[in-house]
């Protein structure tokens, strides 16, 4: 009689090391500034011990959305539907598609501001952006496209994706960085926009360099209780290392 298979709902066990002799911190993003602005805890074992946070279908799902709406802007110019998750900026998704607009950018900048490789060695912090167009007025758009609900506020998000675009083109005047909520049908709610000024970037610069110094001084991660601890797989409550 074979074997029976086993089931789906089995979980994986996760192995977590305890947090001593960590490697560190190199490099940073937005991304791990958040994580660790959420919890040092979370912060070292997802980016410094890099254990895997399982993907849920809202993460998956986000994924597969962006590969829609990249895969339509880099198409050959023959007509093409645009992807129905991305129905209420139709008008907005076909006009950047006749612009020629730069897609899914990996920048990677030293620690003076100044481009590098996203893999070199100095590469102190690495920024994606969904799309981003530069215009001839010494003027750019940078879009990221978000999927869910609309959470607070993403005003430093917005700020750094501003940065990094003045840090990549110098003689830019302005920045205008929007976020399209796809899944929100409302025009007066789906989108957010701020200006950025070239006259802005030395004090912006000094402010992020500023707020990421804690992250690559700590040893210790001590965990930070927050609202998302009860999702969060090293809660205790999911087996997790973590006290809370």
């Amino acid at each position: 009689m074979p074997p029976k298979k086993l089931s789906r709902d089995v979980p994986t066990t996760l192995y977590f090391p305890k947090l001593e002799n960590l490697p560190l911190l190199t490099a940073w993003s937005y991304t791990r500034y958040a994580d660790y602005k959420r919890c040092p805890m979370f912060f070292a074992y997802k980016h410094l011990l890099r254990i895997k946070e399982p993907a849920g279908p809202a993460m998956q799902r986000g994924r597969d959305i962006h590969k829609e709406g990249e895969g339509y802007l880099i198409a050959p110019r023959k007509p093409r539907k645009v992807p129905d998750s991305y129905g209420h900026f139709r008008e907005e998704i076909e006009q950047l598609r006749g612009m020629n607009p730069m897609v899914e950018l990996q920048w990677g900048f030293r620690n003076d501001w100044t481009p590098t490789g996203w893999f070199d060695k100095d590469c102190w912090v690495r920024n994606v952006l969904d799309v981003g167009v530069v215009y001839d007025d010494d003027t750019a758009d940078v879009i990221d496209w978000k999927t869910g609900k609309k959470y607070g506020s993403n005003d430093e998000q917005m700020e750094l994706f501003g940065l990094t675009t003045f840090a990549k083109f110098p003689n830019l005047k302005q920045v205008t960085t929007r976020l399209f909520y796809l899944d929100i049908q409302d025009p007066r709610e789906n989108r957010v926009e701020m200006d950025f000024f070239a006259k802005d970037v030395p004090a912006m610069k000094k402010d992020w360099e500023k707020k990421v110094k804690p992250m690559f001084a700590d040893r210790k991660f001590p965990p930070r209780p927050n609202d998302k601890c009860r999702f969060c797989f090293l809660s205790k409550a999911k087996g997790g290392p973590c006290r809370f």
